[in-house]
């Protein structure tokens, strides 16, 4: 699919994602349950490299967007 910014969300997090094919993303947010009733989340199902607080990866924190990789073609619906 044609797009600026490819984004996934594996949210709620239910099970491991660290082997999902994510070529051509740019960006992927995972995140659990909340609530009473919310199913257990493991960091690890999210891959080597998870954030903390939403915007903190590796020591750095991240508030720009992404440089959109190319053109949006819009050929209609």
């Amino acid at each position: 699919m044609d797009a600026v910014v490819r984004f996934v969300s594996f949210e709620p997090l239910l099970s491991d994602v660290s082997d999902a094919d994510l070529a051509g993303i740019h960006w992927a947010a995972v995140g659990g349950e909340s609530g009473p009733d919310a199913r257990p989340m493991k960091i690890e199902w999210g891959g080597a490299h998870h954030s903390s607080g939403g915007r903190t990866l590796d020591g750095r924190i991240w508030d720009e967007m992404p440089e959109p990789s190319g053109q949006l073609r819009h050929e209609g619906f």
